[in-house]
């Protein structure tokens, strides 16, 4: 069990995915990944799950708009 939480640098890693909302509370969490999972496999498979991460379709136009008026 130990060698799939061991990442790069040879140490034992866990990958935890956690969101919040606009007040700071834990609306999500996702832990036990391995530390060599990539990021964007571990959102895929929040995203993917039953009892997953929902994010509001308004939350993501907001989030774009703010970004693209960043340098």
């Amino acid at each position: 069990m130990q060698a799939a939480f061991r990442g790069r640098k040879h140490t034992i890693t866990q990958n935890v995915l956690a969101a919040v909302d606009f007040d700071l509370r834990f609306i999500y969490v996702l832990a036990g990944w391995e530390g060599s999972a990539h990021d964007a496999l571990i959102l895929s498979n929040a995203l993917e799950r039953n009892d997953g991460l929902r994010v509001p379709p308004r939350t993501i136009q907001t989030t774009r708009a703010i970004l693209s008026t960043l340098p």
